[in-house]
Order: C-alpha cells, then sequence, then structure tokens
C-alpha cells in the first residue's frame, strides 16, 4: 500500500559546490533529475558550510544561485548543512545565513571527533552534549542530521571491536 509521507529526501549534497574534489557532474539539475527518476517526490539540495578549505561561503553561494535558475521537475528546496563549533551547539551564524541566503531549511551536525576521547562512555557523552546543544540552542537549525555517525571512528582507535548504534544507551537516542 501507500505510504502516508510522500517519498523525500531533504540530505541531498550537490557537491559540484566544492572548493575541494567538486563533482563536476552533481550539480542541482542532475540531482533533481535522478530524484525524478527514483521516484522522490519532493526534496531538498544542500551543501556543508564550515570552516574547511573545502566547504567555504562562496562555494555554498554559488550552489544558492544555481538553485534559484533552477527549474524543478518536482518540488525542491533549498537548505545547508552546518557543523556545530562549540559544545553550546553555536553553530555558523544559522540565521543569518538562512534570511541572506532564503533557505527553506538548515540542517547540524557534529562531525568532530575530540582527539583526547580514550573510551566509549567518554565518546557518548561527548557527542551526546554537543547534540543536545544543537537541539535546546536558540539558533535557528530545523534538525541534527545523522545523529551518532563518528563513532565509526572508535574501531580504528582501538576503542570498540565495531561500532554499532546499539551501543548508545537508550536514554540518549
Amino acid at each position: 500500500g501507500r505510504h502516508l509521507l510522500p517519498n523525500t529526501d531533504f540530505h541531498i549534497h550537490a557537491s559540484r559546490h566544492r572548493l575541494v574534489d567538486p563533482r563536476e557532474d552533481v550539480t542541482v539539475a542532475s540531482l533533481t533529475q535522478t530524484g525524478v527518476e527514483i521516484g522522490l517526490e519532493v526534496m531538498g539540495v544542500l551543501e556543508h558550510v564550515n570552516s574547511s578549505r573545502k566547504h567555504p561561503i562562496e562555494c555554498f553561494y554559488d550552489l544558492v544561485n544555481a538553485y534559484r535558475a533552477a527549474e524543478w521537475p518536482l518540488p525542491t528546496f533549498l537548505g545547508v548543512e552546518i557543523d556545530l563549533i562549540d559544545d553550546h551547539g553555536t553553530l555558523h551564524e544559522p540565521a543569518r545565513l538562512r534570511e541572506e541566503a532564503g533557505l527553506d531549511y538548515v540542517l547540524a551536525s557534529v562531525h568532530r571527533f575530540p582527539p583526547d576521547i580514550t573510551t566509549l562512555a567518554e565518546y557518548v557523552e561527548d557527542y551526546h552534549r554537543w547534540m543536545m546543544g544543537a537541539i535546546t540552542a536558540d539558533n535557528g537549525i530545523d534538525v541534527v542530521a545523522h545523529p551518532w555517525h563518528t563513532g565509526g571512528r572508535l574501531p580504528a582507535l582501538g576503542i570498540v571491536d565495531e561500532w554499532l548504534f546499539e551501543m548508545v544507551p537508550d536514554a540518549l537516542c
């Protein structure tokens, strides 16, 4: 039977708009065409904005311009994925970015992994604090994206044998 919600994806990166290793074929236009082909009914395109040399603000504004110039074969929204920059959930000025770029939504992500983490408990406590800071702060974000994804680094550091999302206590999910 039919799902109650439309087939959507709002975390689609237009990686043509990166300074380092851009994917020239992953444009706003190509993404929406792929969205139609795979049956999306609604989609959102975005790219990172952070302090790395890979994702400068200028590249993001190139994406904004490409989005504004495109014709959409399905309802498509414009967003941004920003990184948390301190443990209070302060972000890369999401309210200003939302207003200046006319964004429909803002995702925030914890992409950090502190070098002093030595136990699973330390990782869980640190990551949870960062996510909760983003969720509870008055900062203009709409969604915290891909929670707990940096846990995949724990096996390489010898902290756990294998990363499993089940390692996160239910009380923190």
